[in-house]
């Protein structure tokens, strides 16, 4: 597809993915089709990009043509301005302009005295572009209703919460202290995080480095406020708050993320058990 007159907003020749930046059998078939991917961001956008290339050159071609893969604001930009030759468009936001009706929505809650404007109005700008580049597109429910409202749960929200389930329950025979939920509570989850148990003899440090080694992107959440650098230049320092610093140095963030898959979940399981047990 050499250019985007064949991809309207009423067509179905190009695809949204969602997904960790792997070269799919979906992606694969899409690009060798001529289709137009649209992905959440650059990075991701350029990955597909080269893999496509790569499985054409190991095929033995040598010419092919161009694979089409467009990061989200990209591909709206790019059909914004073929709809603005072909008919009148209302005007689009400046990053000025956009950046005032956001502070006028802050300052219109309920709850504005508590806020900062600026960091709201960041904040506020950051989820909404994130929420457009990240959402299922096969999910149609309106971005309002992705909160917990009336006793329902978002699909997001409850995918998140069969990952931790998992997690709580194959993690049930190693010394470690589970997340805890109610059970009348649903949570988003967005990170599982795991105390070390008193038994375990090796440090966070010694299982951190361990994983790691072992391709697990386990992480930590997060330093005690007292011992971040602004409370430090303040006077603070470790020993003012022992028990928040005694979790801190046996928590250990496992993954968890809307494409970890079951094989990968349970790598992440067995790697874990391994580090402790070594």
């Amino acid at each position: 597809m050499d250019n985007m007159h064949s991809v309207a907003p009423h067509s179905q020749d190009f695809f949204t993915f969602n997904m960790e930046p792997r070269f799919s059998t979906e992606a694969r078939q899409a690009l060798a089709a001529d289709f137009l991917l649209v992905t959440p961001n650059n990075r991701m956008a350029r990955t597909l990009v080269r893999a496509h290339d790569a499985a054409q050159r190991a095929s033995g071609l040598a010419i092919w043509p161009t694979a089409q893969a467009l990061p989200y604001a990209a591909f709206v930009e790019r059909l914004w301005r073929q709809l603005a030759t072909a008919m009148p468009l209302p005007r689009r936001l400046n990053a000025r302009a956009g950046r005032r009706l956001w502070a006028e929505i802050i300052e219109q809650d309920a709850e504005a005295a508590l806020y900062a404007t600026v960091g709201a109005t960041t904040l506020a700008q950051e989820s909404w572009r994130l929420m457009h580049l990240w959402r299922d597109a096969a999910d149609e429910t309106p971005w309002r209703q992705w909160r917990r409202e009336g006793g329902g749960v978002t699909h997001d929200t409850a995918r998140f919460a069969r990952w931790a389930a998992r997690y709580h329950e194959r993690l049930a025979g190693l010394p470690v202290i589970r997340q805890f939920v109610p059970e009348s509570t649903v949570s988003a989850l967005h990170l599982y995080v795991i105390e070390l148990d008193n038994t375990v003899r090796r440090t966070r440090a010694e299982i951190f480095a361990a994983m790691r080694s072992a391709g697990i992107g386990v992480n930590v959440h997060y330093i005690p406020v007292h011992l971040q650098p602004w409370y430090r230049r303040l006077g603070f320092s470790r020993g003012d708050y022992p028990v928040a610093e005694a979790y801190y140095d046996r928590a250990l963030t496992l993954p968890l993320h809307p494409n970890l898959s079951v094989e990968q979940q349970d790598q992440v399981i067995e790697a874990l058990s391994l580090a402790i047990q070594t």
